[in-house]
């Protein structure tokens, strides 16, 4: 299904509102284009949130709103996909073993 994404196709949730405009596919990712973004910068959703692709749209399987809150910064890296998950990974172990090594 990812193949068939192309640059400039309207994605819209589940509850037909806008949640963005294709820039490009990037591995199993779908890039929005930055104009859409509030920060400025793109993010990326995952191919695993297509519904169906109908014409010139990719239509998701959540509503515009939840699938936003999904959305992830092209710089922040697969390992921080959400803000609440921004606490934890390897830099955790300075913490917890400064001073130790």
């Amino acid at each position: 299904m990812l193949g068939q994404v192309r640059e400039h196709m309207d994605v819209v949730g589940s509850d037909e509102q806008h949640v963005g405009k294709v820039d490009c596919v990037r591995g199993d990712r779908i890039m929005l284009t930055k104009s859409d973004s509030e920060d400025g910068r793109h993010h990326m959703l995952s191919c695993s949130d297509i519904d169906r692709i109908e014409g010139d749209r990719v239509i998701l399987d959540k509503p515009a709103e939840e699938a936003k809150s999904r959305l992830y910064r092209e710089d922040r890296g697969a390992l921080f996909d959400r803000d609440e998950d921004r606490d934890r990974g390897p830099h955790m172990l300075n913490r917890s073993f400064s001073g130790t090594y």
